[in-house]
């Protein structure tokens, strides 16, 4: 819902407490369940009701919202409103976990593409994911390629684990170094290095902004998605166990049409 005054949404989610509490003590049913107003979002609030007409009669007589401006918001996107409500009050994002599965969101090379938190730290995330390599081009055209600036568009390679003998075989466009890393688990990581990006069992190991990648409910990664991800390693145990989570995990909808996940998010204010 759209507001006139803009940095005090707050404010304006307390009126609509009081005066759902007024017509509450009054005996009139409102049809209003929640509102919620969040910091990262200026002169907007949400209102949860029965029907878009509740929530527009409701709101009538509140002189900072327009009445007029009701949209409808799929309850699958709330999900992400609440989350990065949370993170913003905890005054820092929310913690990942090893393992936990993200997404890049726009990225030259890896927009959208799914990936697994190897390392967290304070701002940035390691993840590991499936490269993207052309291994018959310049290596100064990747590079360009991997942070924008290349200057004609060209389609971005097929997602496939990273092969040292290919790599040498296609082109031999860069040759392939053996390299220690520290890691969370192993002061002396043994990486192969090719290009000056760093692989492990066919993976990219990359460190990203935490605001470049999609999280939690945001994900929602397909058992496809997983199972290619994996490789061969998901006829293996722990890849047919992160594949039964996934499916325990998909968004079931209800017979009421709206999404259910596992979450358990809540509006600051719900009206009983």
């Amino acid at each position: 819902v759209k507001c006139f005054d803009i940095g005090h949404e707050r404010e304006i989610i307390t009126r609509l407490s009081t005066k759902y509490e007024q017509f509450r003590k009054k005996g009139i049913k409102t049809g209003i369940l929640s509102a919620f107003a969040s910091d990262n979002l200026k002169s907007y609030i949400y209102i949860e009701g029965k029907s878009v007409n509740h929530i527009k009669r409701f709101v009538t007589g509140i002189r900072q919202i327009n009445a007029n401006s009701v949209k409808v918001v799929p309850a699958s996107e709330m999900l992400g409103v609440f989350r990065s409500a949370q993170e913003a009050a905890k005054g820092r994002f929310v913690p990942l976990m090893m393992g936990e599965w993200v997404r890049i969101k726009r990225h030259p090379v890896y927009s959208n593409d799914l990936a697994q938190v190897v390392e967290s730290f304070d701002m940035d995330v390691e993840v590991k994911i499936r490269p993207r390599i052309n291994y018959d081009e310049d290596p100064r055209e990747a590079h360009s390629a991997l942070f924008g600036r290349r200057t004609t568009k060209k389609p971005r390679p097929h997602a496939s684990f990273f092969d040292p003998i290919e790599s040498e075989n296609r082109g031999g466009q860069g040759a392939v170094e053996r390299v220690r890393y520290r890691t969370a688990t192993n002061p002396n990581e043994i990486f192969d290095q090719y290009r000056n990006e760093r692989y492990k069992d066919g993976y990219l190991y990359r460190r990203f902004k935490r605001n470049a990648l999609l999280t939690g409910d945001d994900v929602q990664p397909s058992i496809t998605e997983i199972s290619e991800f994996l490789g061969s390693a998901a006829a293996g145990g722990e890849g047919q166990a992160l594949l039964a989570a996934a499916a325990a995990s998909m968004v079931v909808t209800g017979v009421n049409g709206r999404s259910e996940t596992s979450s358990d998010l809540s509006c600051p204010k719900t009206f009983d």
